[in-house]
């Protein structure tokens, strides 16, 4: 179990599964949800549209990041 101190108020965080929820892949419908919830913060309405311009956006993070590892 992982331990973590958080914020100035020094109150502790404990969770036996906190690595793996850090590490670990989203699936694709926890993907979704997060962007659905994301768009619905921003006022935004979660359309095709806006998948596609948030998927076009993740391949140009990836493409930068496997050039500046390169």
């Amino acid at each position: 179990m992982q331990c973590h101190k958080r914020g100035r108020d020094a109150s502790w965080c404990c969770h036996p599964d906190l690595e793996e929820l850090a590490t670990r892949e989203l699936t694709a419908a926890e993907r979704e949800q997060r962007a659905i919830e994301a768009a619905s913060e921003l006022g935004v309405e979660y359309t095709e549209q806006v998948e596609q311009a948030g998927q076009d956006a993740w391949a140009k993070i990836r493409a930068h990041q496997g050039s500046a590892a390169a």
